[in-house]
C-alpha cells in the first residue's frame, strides 16, 4: 500500500517567469493538473493526500509558493542559494557556513574585561566582577567585596576578590577572616621580664634597674647618685649592679637597717695578773748577813 502511495506521487518542476527550472525524477501527472501546478509554483509534490514542496525547497513567506531553496543545516552568516548549498562570506560554498570569529551576538566585541575576546554573556566577566552594557559593548567592573566581607581585621579589596589582614601583634587564622593574638614573649624580646597583651607586649625590669628608651633592655639604677634627701645611705654609698652598699666612717658601724650608721665605744679589756707581773716585775732587796731580817 505504501509503495502504491509513493508511486502515485510525482514531483515536478514548472518554469515560472524569471525563475530557473529544475526537474526531479518521477512520473508526470496528467495534463489536467497543469493549472494547479502553475498556481502553487515549481518544486511541488502532488499526491492524492494534498501537495507540498519537494525536498530542498520551501515556500516563500510572501507568496506561499515553493520558490525558495532549503538548507537543512542553516547557512549562518551566508546565504542559501540552492538546496543544501550555502554561499559563504569568504566566497566558499558548502552545506553550512562557520560563524565569523568576531561574532559576539548583541554585545559586540569591544569588551574591556577580556581585551576584545568574545565569550558567552554569562562568561564575559570573571569572578569578582560585575557586567554592565555600554555604548561600546560590555564593561566589567570590580566588585568591592569589602563592603560586605566579614574581616575581623583590615579588609583589602583586590582585583576580583579581597584579602583580610590583621594588625601588629595579630595573625590571620586558618579561616582567612578572623585574627588571633601572637604571644611575642615566646621570642624573648625583653632583657628581663615580658608581659604579653592582646596585640602587643610590654617589658619590665627587675628592682634596681630601669627600662631603656628602646623599651626592651634594662639599665642599672645608680642609687648613690640620687639627691641627698633620697639617697639610701647616710654615710658613703657604693653602687653595685642592681643594688648598692652602705659603709660607715671609722668609729661607727652599720645599724640593723643596713643603711644607717651608729657610734660605739671601744672597750679595752683589763690585763691579766700574769700580764701585769710581766709588765711590773718584783723588786729584789739585798740585806747584809748580820741584819737579822731573814
Amino acid at each position: 500500500m505504501l509503495a502504491g502511495l509513493l508511486l502515485g506521487a510525482a514531483c515536478v518542476s514548472l518554469v515560472l517567469p524569471g525563475s530557473p527550472g529544475r526537474a526531479y525524477p518521477g512520473r508526470k501527472k496528467a495534463p489536467s493538473f497543469a493549472a494547479d501546478r502553475h498556481r502553487v509554483g515549481p518544486h511541488v509534490c502532488l499526491s492524492g493526500f494534498g501537495s507540498g514542496c519537494c525536498p530542498g525547497g520551501k515556500p516563500s513567506p510572501a507568496s506561499g509558493q515553493c520558490t525558495l531553496p532549503l538548507c537543512s543545516f542553516g547557512c549562518g552568516s551566508g546565504w542559501c542559494i540552492a538546496p543544501n548549498v550555502c554561499s559563504c562570506r569568504d566566497g566558499e560554498q558548502g552545506i553550512t557556513c562557520p560563524d565569523p570569529p568576531s561574532a559576539c551576538g548583541e554585545y559586540g566585541c569591544d569588551l574591556a574585561c577580556n581585551h576584545g575576546g568574545c565569550q558567552e554573556v554569562a562568561r564575559v566577566c570573571p569572578l569578582g566582577f560585575s557586567m554592565a552594557e555600554t555604548a561600546n559593548g560590555v564593561s566589567c567592573t570590580d566588585i568591592d567585596e569589602c563592603l560586605s566581607a566579614s574581616c575581623e581585621g583590615l579588609c583589602v579589596n583586590t582585583e576580583g576578590g579581597f584579602v583580610c589582614e590583621c594588625g601588629p601583634g595579630m595573625r590571620l587564622s586558618a579561616d582567612r577572616h578572623s585574627c588571633q593574638d601572637t604571644d611575642e614573649c615566646l621570642a624573648t624580646p625583653c632583657q628581663h621580664r615580658c608581659k604579653n597583651s592582646i596585640g602587643s607586649y610590654r617589658c619590665f625590669c627587675r628592682p634596681g634597674y630601669h627600662l631603656h628608651s628602646n623599651q626592651h633592655s634594662c639599665l642599672d639604677v645608680n642609687e648613690c647618685r640620687r639627691p641627698s634627701e633620697r639617697r639610701p645611705c647616710q654615710p658613703p654609698c657604693h653602687n653595685t649592679p642592681g643594688s648598692f652598699l652602705c659603709t660607715c666612717h671609722p668609729g661607727y658601724r652599720l645599724s640593723g637597717d643596713r643603711v644607717s650608721c651608729e657610734g660605739f665605744l671601744k672597750t679595752i679589756p683589763a690585763p691579766s695578773p700574769i700580764l701585769q707581773s710581766l709588765q711590773h716585775p718584783p723588786t729584789l732587796l739585798l740585806l747584809p748577813p748580820d741584819s737579822g731580817l731573814c
